[in-house]
């Protein structure tokens, strides 16, 4: 598995956390968001040239 996707799970981890742990909703969320700002640090999974159909 590659970083971004790695990165993008864990962020998914948090979320559902959230949903579940009222208690430290909060944290959860905020944990969400610092992993998916790592994943954006990555290459996109796909890269397509913009002049392919």
């Amino acid at each position: 598995m590659d970083r971004r996707l790695s990165c993008l799970v864990e962020a998914a981890r948090c979320l559902a956390k959230a949903q579940t742990d009222a208690a430290r909703r909060e944290y959860w969320i905020a944990e969400a968001e610092k992993w998916t700002e790592r994943a954006a640090e990555y290459e996109p999974l796909c890269k397509k040239p913009a002049n392919d159909p």
